[in-house]
């Protein structure tokens, strides 16, 4: 089942000729900086905070749907890899099991 709003984020890059995908990735890279600016602010649940992660996710949708990739697709195959995965937290960071 296709999500509506990923098709329409699709739709809205296609509109508007977003196909480079180098220009696309940079454009990922300086929406995460934002959001590591806010993570460094310790402002996690500021609107900024939330309009930064919503434009990584923008990105990346368009970013997927310029190099050929479904980016529903590519979040399915991601969590049918994730979902059974186990592992420890070490140091705040989850480790798989296969990598202790």
């Amino acid at each position: 089942m296709k999500i509506p709003l990923f098709t329409k984020v699709r739709k809205w890059g296609r509109d508007r000729q977003i196909n480079d995908a180098k220009a696309q990735f940079c454009h990922i890279v300086e929406e995460l900086g934002e959001t590591a600016t806010e993570l460094n602010r310790n402002r996690l649940n500021s609107k900024a905070m939330e309009d930064s992660v919503g434009d990584v996710m923008v990105c990346i949708i368009v970013f997927a749907d310029i190099i050929g990739l479904d980016a529903e697709d590519c979040l399915a195959l991601a969590y049918r890899e994730i979902k059974n995965r186990d592992g420890k937290i070490i140091n705040g960071n989850f480790v798989k099991s296969s990598d202790l």
